[in-house]
């Protein structure tokens, strides 16, 4: 069966690796603080499953800025972060759009969708989500 996503994850990496080669990358796209992007498959990045949600991964893609949690990205890297989003919604069309920790909370309050942590999330991952999906927001 083709992968066939219904939404896109949007995290905050939680940390700044040293090294950008070979490190490991647990969503479909991982953009960098200077706008470099790194994808995980890079033949065909949005195309399979990627392990960034638990419970979400077979219908989610993760799409994550390499901050510390709650950051706000810099304005390289907003770009960058917007035209992966730009070029999730030309294949995908307009999936709804959330932060790891709002899609957390949306799940503990009822919504149907699996549990997409195991643990919980903080509300402040991808606070920058609101800007994610206009390009003309940029900071």
């Amino acid at each position: 069966m083709a992968f066939a996503p219904k939404r896109v994850i949007l995290h905050d990496y939680g940390g700044s690796p040293q090294n950008k080669e070979g490190m490991h990358n647990p969503y479909h796209v991982l953009v960098f603080p200077d706008g470099t992007v790194g994808y995980r498959n890079p033949a065909d990045p949005y195309g399979q499953p990627a392990p960034h949600a638990y419970g979400q991964n077979n219908e989610a893609l993760g799409v994550s800025y390499d901050g510390p949690v709650g950051s706000k990205p810099k304005p390289e890297a907003m770009k960058a972060l917007q035209q992966e989003v730009e070029r999730i919604k030309g294949r995908y069309g307009d999936l709804e759009t959330l932060g790891h920790g709002e899609a957390f909370d949306m799940h503990m309050k009822g919504h149907p969708f699996a549990r997409p942590s195991r643990d919980g999330r903080d509300l402040v991952e991808a606070s920058w989500r609101g800007n994610a999906n206009d390009l003309s927001r940029v900071p």
